[in-house]
């Protein structure tokens, strides 16, 4: 397991969530992220640097740039098939 791909995969996955925080406390001014989305964040990261691992990741750039998308692979992944089955 190379753990080098897991962890930018990780840092590609909390690169999105750390941007939307840092707009969040220059708008309100204070740190105001309830403690249960930043549970989820942690986990939308880990589940990049599993998807980078997993889809065969072989450079830092490419695990950054899988991690960074994984909202919208699950977002995707939610969505109802075609035909609507």
């Amino acid at each position: 397991m190379d753990f080098t791909i897991l962890f930018y995969g990780f840092v590609g996955g909390i690169s999105p969530e750390i941007i939307r925080i840092y707009k969040i406390c220059k708008e309100d001014g204070t740190f105001s992220y309830p403690f249960g989305l930043l549970f989820l964040s942690l986990l939308v990261a880990l589940l990049g640097a599993i998807f980078a691992h997993g889809l065969g990741s072989t450079t830092p750039q490419q695990a950054i740039w899988i991690g960074a998308s994984t909202p919208v692979i699950i977002s995707n992944f939610m969505k109802k098939p075609p035909g609507g089955k």
